[in-house]
């Protein structure tokens, strides 16, 4: 992020370096927790009582003690934005869910969309300096390709683990494709440095090449 953000003229800190790597963190350990969750509704308690910490404290219900730290940590830094944060939360919990069980690709590439859009809202909200309006329009196209990405080189990883309900054949694969290079064209017609941005961003496509065929 910072690469990105040094070529809208924003200069991060250590502090702000930090808080990234912590917040980073939290969505990791948010979602592993919510990933190992098996059925629909089991996650369905867990995501309320995760928001319902952040809105109103840790309250009677308990949590495991990992998530508990991470959410006391976004209360500490996000102070009175921390309301604005768990709603954002729940909105991406609810995509994320849709993502989760649709059969439809049109569904789930919205969904794709979807979560990146409310992950880049969360994190816009760290900080002022990351919350200029062309830095965070051009911020959640970015996140729009990163998540295209992570779910090309993973949605056939995420069926065999019974994450997803799509079948990733060719059809879901090209979808995904298609939308990806689209977001790419928008996010280069938005950098200030675009040739500096597809050079930062190239080592990351050899990451989604199939390692085996493709079925329809």
């Amino acid at each position: 992020m910072e690469h990105v953000a040094a070529h809208f003229g924003l200069v991060f800190d250590e502090a702000l370096r930090a808080d990234l790597a912590s917040l980073a963190r939290t969505f990791e350990t948010i979602d592993r927790h919510v990933d190992a969750t098996p059925t629909s509704a089991a996650r369905a308690v867990l995501c309320a009582r995760i928001v319902g910490a952040l809105r109103d404290g840790p309250g009677p219900a308990v949590l495991d003690p990992e998530l508990a730290e991470r959410l006391a940590w976004v209360r500490g830094v996000y102070g009175d934005r921390t309301g604005a944060f768990a709603d954002e939360l729940a909105r991406f919990f609810g995509v994320s869910e849709r993502l989760r069980t649709t059969s439809s690709r049109r569904t789930y590439i919205s969904c794709v969309l979807g979560e990146a859009r409310c992950a880049s809202t969360m994190t816009l909200m760290l900080d002022p300096r990351l919350r200029g309006a062309e830095f965070a329009r051009f911020f959640e196209v970015l996140s729009e390709v990163a998540n295209l990405v992570d779910k090309l080189h993973d949605v056939r990883d995420d069926r065999r683990r019974g994450e997803i309900a799509i079948r990733p054949g060719v059809r879901v694969h090209a979808r995904l494709a298609g939308t990806f290079a689209a977001r790419s064209a928008r996010l280069l017609r938005m950098s200030p440095r675009p040739l500096e941005l597809a050079r930062w961003g190239a080592r990351y496509l050899r990451e989604v090449t199939p390692a085996e065929p493709l079925r329809a």
